[in-house]
């Protein structure tokens, strides 16, 4: 897997090359929400608010993103109580969002827009994980890669030297925890124990199990063991969390709002790294917030990248 540290630098834009300002408002609509019609579950995002509530400034990071959230969504929330035709669906602290259902015959996303701290609205667009890919001279043995020479290791962990880190820093990744958000992962893997574990489906599992295959395969590259006599992953010693937010339709694809809600679900159990080897055909900018909000709660967001060839962000 390519990953690396998420380092976003944030370009500012009054108004991007696919979203409309709102009528009155200084929020915008993407077009591919504004050009739909009848009953819409959207992504509003807000701004805000212009006061801290009582308590935030002192706050940990978390419970600050919290109330800052529940303040600057408080206009929103109080709208739909008294709208019929507009429902929440879910709030997303880690991104400052709300998961919206409207039905837009009977209200425009126009006045959505200019509720208070509205900043943005735009889809709950897809999000897959990113391909595995089997390099020459190597076959598959259950989820891992593994070299067709006799060896110990399996070919990865040979070509990033990670024996030669254990052996240097005499650590295989004690004391730390590392949420796997994903397709879930294979309970009866004999390499891979699950410390925590999260179902994000509409209709959540309350143990462990993989939509696909792909999650089972970053959990034991993350934290495996050698139950088969070959060492498959980067820290046998760390803590695995696993969030399963890639669990629709047969190509396993998520939403915004559940590798969101995943993401947040990390945070609040205070793990250490945050691994997602997700891609999409959107634009990820959406994902800049809840990735140094992450940062900021002391998260470190580890996420896929050049994937799909040079240039590319999944």
């Amino acid at each position: 897997l390519t990953a690396a540290v998420a380092t976003l630098a944030v370009a500012v834009l009054l108004v991007p090359a696919d979203t409309t300002a709102a009528p009155g408002s200084s929020a915008t609509i993407t077009d591919a929400v504004a050009d739909g019609s009848g009953e819409q579950t959207v992504i509003v995002r807000f701004d805000g608010p212009q006061q801290l509530p009582a308590g935030a400034a002192d706050a940990k990071p978390a419970d600050s993103m919290k109330m800052k959230a529940a303040s600057s969504q408080n206009r929103l929330k109080r709208f739909a109580a008294g709208n019929p035709h507009v429902e929440i669906k879910d709030s997303l602290w880690i991104a400052n969002a709300m998961l919206v259902r409207v039905d837009t015959a009977q209200l425009s996303l126009q006045r959505l827009a200019g509720i208070e701290n509205v900043r943005r609205i735009h889809r709950n667009h897809k999000v897959e994980p990113v391909a595995t890919k089997l390099r020459s001279g190597i076959h598959t043995t259950g989820i891992q890669q593994v070299s067709t020479a006799n060896s110990d290791y399996t070919w990865g962990l040979k070509e990033i030297q990670a024996t030669k880190t254990w052996q240097q820093f005499d650590n295989r990744g004690g004391n730390v925890s590392v949420a796997v958000l994903d397709t879930g992962v294979d309970p009866d893997h004999p390499d891979i124990d699950v410390a925590r574990w999260r179902d994000f489906d509409d209709n959540p599992e309350p143990d462990p199990q993989d939509y696909g295959y792909h999650g089972t395969h970053v959990s034991g590259t993350v934290v495996g063991g050698d139950e088969s006599g070959t060492h498959i992953c980067v820290a046998p010693n760390a803590t695995l969390y696993v969030g399963a937010v890639l669990t629709q339709g047969s190509e396993n694809f998520g939403t915004f709002s559940q590798i969101a809600n995943g993401m947040q679900w990390a945070v609040a159990n205070d793990a250490d790294i945050l691994s997602m080897s997700l891609g999409g055909s959107e634009t990820d900018s959406d994902f800049i917030k809840p990735i140094q909000n992450a940062r900021e709660a002391g998260t470190i967001p580890v996420v896929a990248i050049g994937n799909s060839g040079v240039g590319t962000h999944d």
